[in-house]
C-alpha cells in the first residue's frame, strides 16, 4: 500500500505546502500505525502528535515482525514530524527505509520544532 501525499497538486515541501496532520486535539493517537508490510508514506506533514505510552504521540509507529519493508519518505517527497511525543516508533520491523524526511523541525528543515 502506497499514500502518496506528494501527488497533490501544488505541493511542495520547500514552500510549506504539503498535506498536514495535527494532532492538537486528537487525543492519544499516532498519526500513522503500520500493521502490514510494505506499506509507504510519502508528503505529509506531521505535528502535535501526543501520548501516554511507547505506541501513541507518533508520527509513524510501527511495531510487529510481520510488518517489514516498510518505507518512510523519499528524495523529493518526504514527510515532517514534529512538535510531537516521538517522531518515528519502530519494535521488531526490519528492512524498512526512512530517508528524505525532516524529522524534529518545522517545514523549513532549519527550525527546531522537536518532539519530546
Amino acid at each position: 500500500m502506497t499514500i502518496d501525499a506528494s501527488t497533490e497538486s501544488n505541493w511542495d515541501m520547500d514552500a510549506g505546502e504539503m498535506v498536514v496532520i495535527d494532532g492538537t486535539s486528537a487525543g492519544n493517537v499516532s498519526a500513522f500505525v503500520i500493521q502490514a508490510a510494505g506499506v509507504e508514506v510519502y508528503g505529509f506533514h506531521i505535528s502535535n502528535m501526543q501520548g501516554n505510552n511507547g505506541s501513541t504521540g507518533a508520527g509513524f509507529y510501527i511495531a510487529g515482525e510481520a510488518y517489514d519493508d516498510f518505507v518512510i519518505g523519499g528524495p523529493d517527497r518526504g514527510n515532517v514530524i514534529g512538535g510531537g511525543r516521538f517522531g518515528i516508533i519502530i519494535t521488531d520491523a526490519d528492512a524498512g527505509v526512512i530517508q528524505s524526511n525532516r524529522i524534529g523541525t518545522t517545514m523549513d528543515g532549519t527550525t527546531a520544532d522537536g518532539n519530546d
